[in-house]
């Protein structure tokens, strides 16, 4: 046998092999959590340019009070949702001060976009940070359903209070589709409850905690528009702008109700009268919210920038 075809058996140790001081080489691998929120951001600013109107924006901002305590109000009732969410994943993942403001945008793209979008831009920033959480998707998605919980919670506690007088205020409240509308949210609610441990990620505390700061944000925020509304049509009693923010907010929930803008409108003539003053008061609040949405998407960078430092 020839000596080149002679074969040791012995493995090279890593100093005897004549390969050194080679590193393994890692296919491309794209980033998807940078791409899919640069895309939200894209699609968030694109979606701003599509629905602004100038001339719509500037008559809303012209009927907007002189008081002061108009524009506090109304910050207050705009980060009072961010502010209750960074509340919660403050507790559960001690999330930074800086976080504040990708729960701002995500408020923002759940309100431009689709509904819920919001959750999948904050998903993939919380994706990115191994030091929250290595199952981002487990409390986001908790902190969602016990949201939409909390909502039915409210709705159906409202519904209850004011069955005996709701027939007069809309006859479709008492029809068919508000009858099955009222089965769906409890149906659902109870089989939340019940395959409870199906269902939720966190331990008990806290989902209660997670529904607590929910129902204290559904109510400070539905106090926070009825004086927002007063503050507007000081003439009409605080208690009527609350009991029509609360009418706001059930019928909302309403899903196999016909026509809900019209039913708005019904409930909203029969509470506090003047429906073209109505149709003012609403255009302004959403022009001004609309306005804010753009303040928003200028400024969170260099603000989220600011509180990275500090954090």
């Amino acid at each position: 046998m020839p000596e080149y075809a002679k074969v040791d058996d012995k493995a090279l140790t890593a100093e005897e092999s004549p390969i050194k001081d080679v590193e393994a080489v890692e296919p491309n691998r794209f980033d998807w959590p940078k791409i899919v929120s640069m895309f939200f951001m894209v699609a968030m600013v694109v979606a701003i340019a599509l629905e602004l109107n100038v001339e719509g924006l500037q008559k809303a901002v012209e009927i907007v009070p002189s008081n002061p305590v108009f524009w506090l109000v109304f910050l207050a009732y705009y980060f009072i949702l961010p502010v209750c969410d960074w509340t919660i994943f403050r507790r559960i993942w001690n999330i930074p001060y800086s976080g504040i403001s990708i729960l701002i945008r995500k408020r923002v793209v759940n309100e431009v976009l689709l509904n819920y979008s919001g959750e999948l831009y904050f998903y993939m920033w919380a994706k990115e940070r191994v030091q929250l959480t290595s199952a981002p998707f487990a409390v986001i998605k908790d902190v969602a359903i016990t949201s939409a919980l909390s909502n039915n919670f409210i709705t159906m506690a409202m519904l209850i209070a004011v069955w005996p007088y709701i027939g007069a205020i809309d006859p479709a409240f008492q029809s068919t589709p508000a009858f099955i509308s009222a089965g769906v949210i409890v149906a659902i609610s109870t089989a939340i409850i019940f395959f409870r441990g199906m269902i939720f990620s966190q331990g008990r505390a806290d989902l209660i905690f997670m529904v607590i700061v929910h129902i204290i944000r559904i109510i400070i925020s539905t106090f926070l528009l009825a004086w927002l509304w007063s503050l507007v049509l000081p003439d009409i009693p605080l208690l009527w702008w609350f009991a029509l923010a609360a009418a706001k907010l059930l019928i909302s929930r309403l899903p196999f109700v016909p026509n809900v803008e019209l039913m708005f409108v019904t409930v909203s003539v029969f509470l506090v009268g003047g429906d073209a003053e109505l149709g003012a008061l609403m255009a302004m609040i959403a022009g001004l919210t609309f306005i804010t949405h753009i303040c928003v998407v200028a400024i969170l960078p260099i603000l989220q920038f600011i509180l990275t430092r500090k954090a």
